[in-house]
């Protein structure tokens, strides 16, 4: 498999994007993410990947609201 990334530069930048995505989807934490990359402010990181964070939190809806409840176990009585 051949992919062409274009200028050194561009397989760079597409590299600190993808890892930088990684991170954030494995942690879910903008803080995290922005010391990664070393941004100055969690608001660069926000601006830059606030599509993750949508998508995250709309992951997180999806579970919690089609995720079968978990059954409530009766005391076992002692005799």
């Amino acid at each position: 498999m051949n992919i062409h990334l274009g200028s050194r530069e561009d397989g760079l930048h597409l590299l600190r994007h993808t890892s930088g995505s990684l991170v954030f989807r494995a942690t879910g934490s903008v803080k995290e993410a922005q010391r990664w990359l070393g941004h100055s402010s969690a608001r660069i990181t926000m601006d830059t990947y606030v599509h993750l964070a949508q998508e995250s939190q709309k992951e997180t809806a999806e579970t919690v609201f089609t995720r079968p409840a978990m059954p409530i176990e009766e005391p076992k009585q002692t005799n």
